[in-house]
Formats: structure tokens, C-alpha cells, sequence
């Protein structure tokens, strides 16, 4: 589907098909599948809090996901709507977006299905192409293009990399595995947002701050490294979570990170993959912000593969 950016789309270029979630998120007034009434083609439409309209959250999102349009790991923004008028009463406010739809679901379904089978495990091959893929959606928030000059781009810290924010969608020609996508750019946040003072909190709903890093609540670009190995950790084990019981763990007072070490310690001697998936995996989960490996390092160890 071709992109059309519209500041006021009307709403009627799409009908609801099925919500995709029970009741508002933390960073949405709900989200649903919907079908273009022209072409036919589904996409999801994200309807945004009022409060994020008023306070500029809701053009940030906006902003980031028009910059990374066209790369085949990251969510292809289709449209969206956004009514942020200063003159206009808050009530009267409104932002949807709509994106691409991931026909395979999140890696949070493939979890569950891993559970349901009772043989929570997946391949290898699969792992390091998943990993693989996040990695290049991570350079591209952090570089841009290839061919672009590197310090003129706007790099861009997604903040919120779990398995319920990985999609799978139909497998590109020639290749045996879905196309890995990152999606959900609610609390991703750039070098110009930060400089110029839209940057807001760092906001992780109750699920997913068990993916918060160790520098939580300060971040990093090394952060967003951290969580794609607490995603491959998660995968390796068959688990929704990094963290094994029903309350967060409280390490330095924080919530929900669990101690590296650990982590670790398990990758080492419990996982039942290669010596190479665990090394990388494991540096990614390095709890030292500044020692951890930036996103050059951690491709040049794919590339050794």
C-alpha cells in the first residue's frame, strides 16, 4: 500500500475489522485491526491519548515512524490523523495512526504457542535470524540509511523492545523465515526531541519493565542492545518474561531487572544452543551501560557467524 501522510484523514478511508486489545494501553486509547475501504488491505490503527496530543507525544511518534519509513524490519506507517490545533479545547484534540498489519502475529504469540505445544523451543537458525533482524532495525534507528552522512541523521532510541513489540509477517521471496518487524514507537524518543525538550519520562506499562535495563530510568542508545537480548533470553527459555517468578524483583530498588550475573550464569550453562548465540546474547545483556557492546560491535559479531 502506497504511504499518504493526511494531517486531518478522515476516519472513514477505514472500518474496524477486531480490536486487538481488551481496553486502553499505556501509551494508546486503544488499538485495532482495520481494512482499508478502498484496497481492501489491513492495517492497524493506534488511537493516542488526548494527554499525548497536548503535551507533543503524539507527533513525536508521528515524527519518528515518517523518519523510518521504508526499512523492512521497522512498521510502515500508512497514515494518520492528528488534530493538535493549539485553539482547539482539549477535549477536542485526537491522533490515530495507522501502520502495516503483521499477519504472524507478535513474538508474544510465538511464545504462547511455544507453551501451549509443551516444547518450548525454537530453532537455532530461527533465533539468529530473529536476532539478526532486530540488530539491523537498531542500526537503522541509530544510522539511517547506509548511503546517508551519519551525523546528519536523527538517531532515534526505541525504549520499549519486548516481545509483545516484535511482529512476524509473511516471508520475503527466497527466504525461509517471516520478516522480523519492529513496531510501537509510543516511547521512542530522538537526539532533536531531547534537544529541544520534547522528551518525556521513560514509561514502561507493568509487563514489560521486566525488560527495563539496568540504567533504568536513564537510556541509552547500549539500551536498546540490552533489550534485544532479554528478547532472545525470553525466546532461548520459551518464557514471556527474563524473569521466572510472579513479582519484580527488586535489584538497587529498581523493578524488574533481574541481576546480569544471573542471566548469564544460566545462558552459560542451562541453554541448549551454541556457544556463539549465548556469547552474543550474553554481551548484549551486559549490565554496564558503557561496557556493553553498541550496535557496530554487536554487528561485526553477527558478521563473524
Amino acid at each position: 500500500m502506497d504511504v499518504t501522510r493526511h494531517p486531518n484523514c478522515p476516519r472513514s478511508r477505514f472500518e474496524i475489522v477486531r480490536p486487538i486489545t481488551e481496553r486502553p494501553g499505556q501509551n494508546n486509547d486503544g488499538i485495532f485491526v482495520v481494512e482499508h475501504v478502498t484496497t481492501g488491505e489491513y492495517c492497524v490503527e493506534k488511537r493516542l491519548k488526548t494527554a499525548d496530543v497536548a503535551n507533543g507525544y503524539a507527533q513525536r511518534e508521528i515524527d519518528v515512524l515518517s523518519q523510518l519509513s521504508g526499512h523492512p524490519n521497522i512498521i510502515q506507517l500508512v497514515d494518520y490523523q492528528l488534530n493538535n490545533d493549539p485553539q482547539l479545547q482539549e477535549c477536542d484534540l485526537s491522533a490515530r495512526t495507522w501502520t502495516e498489519y503483521c499477519e504472524y502475529g507478535s513474538l508474544r504469540n510465538v511464545v504462547d504457542y511455544l507453551q501451549d505445544s509443551g516444547n518450548p523451543r525454537l530453532s537455532e537458525p530461527l533465533l539468529w535470524h530473529i536476532l539478526a533482524s532486530l540488530a539491523e532495525a537498531v542500526r537503522y534507528l541509530q544510522q539511517g540509511p547506509k548511503e546517508f552522512p551519519f551525523l546528519s541523521w536523527n538517531t532515534v532510541c526505541h525504549r520499549d523492545i519486548h516481545l509483545g513489540n516484535v511482529f512476524l509477517a509473511a516471508e520475503p521471496a527466497g527466504s525461509n523465515f517471516p520478516r522480523v518487524v519492529l513496531g510501537d514507537f509510543g516511547s521512542s524518543t530522538t537526539v532533536a526531541h531531547t534537544l529541544f525538550g520534547y522528551n518525556s519520562e521513560w514509561a514502561i506499562s507493568w509487563f514489560e519493565e521486566f525488560f527495563a535495563p539496568p540504567e533504568f530510568p536513564s537510556y541509552y542508545p547500549e539500551s536498546d542492545i540490552y533489550q534485544i537480548g532479554a528478547v532472545l533470553y525470553c525466546l532461548m527459555y520459551g518464557q514471556h518474561s527474563p524473569y521466572y517468578g510472579t513479582a519484580p524483583r527488586l535489584v538497587h530498588g529498581k523493578r524488574g531487572y533481574l541481576d546480569h550475573d544471573i542471566w548469564v550464569r544460566e545462558l552459560q550453562f542451562d541453554a541448549p544452543y551454541s556457544d556463539a548465540l549465548v556469547d552474543i546474547v550474553s554481551a548484549c545483556l551486559c549490565g554496564d551501560v558503557f561496557s556493553r557492546c553498541n550496535i557496530d560491535q554487536l554487528l561485526e559479531m553477527l558478521g563473524k557467524i
